[in-house]
């Protein structure tokens, strides 16, 4: 379960290391059988997560609607759930009052959709490119020449 938890300000990786198919009940057992994160990063100056406007018109219950962008390494996304860039994926999007569970919005039964039903289109990584991309204009006149996610610096 990969998530933004907006209370905790960090994104978290937790595994479902016993999987229930097809269910709507299954916590990520994740790093301490409890629901521990397996990664975590802290989100800083929304460099790492944020929310931008769809910019396409839609309105979903007469409100703008809103992307969801987040940054995870790909050598920990991949070695902690165990696939590859080529490796069949799908996604299932909700929110969640709990850090590892479904329990709010999402296609559930009560909506006539099984846990199954309810997710992405099969893709992979390097088919589906989900990996953000990122142009910076500037010119360095002092300070660090290379910039890290979640550094803080001054120029």
């Amino acid at each position: 379960m990969l998530g933004v938890q907006g209370l905790r300000n960090r994104i978290a990786l937790i595994q479902n290391t016993v999987v229930e198919f097809n269910s709507w009940n299954d916590p990520a057992e994740g790093a301490n059988g409890s629901g521990a994160p397996n990664w975590q990063a802290p989100i800083i100056n929304f460099d790492t997560a944020r929310v931008r406007l769809t910019n396409d018109g839609s309105n979903f219950s007469g409100n703008p609607d809103y992307f969801i962008d987040l940054v995870i390494p790909a050598a920990t996304f991949f070695s902690t759930i165990g696939v590859t860039s080529l490796t069949s994926l799908r996604f299932l999007p909700f929110t969640s009052a709990n850090a590892n569970n479904y329990n709010k919005d999402s296609l559930r039964v009560s909506e006539g959709y099984t846990f199954e039903n309810s997710q992405s289109n099969i893709t992979t990584v390097s088919v589906g490119d989900v990996r953000a991309k990122l142009a910076i204009d500037k010119q360095v006149t002092a300070g660090l020449a290379v910039v890290t996610t979640g550094q803080v610096s001054h120029w």
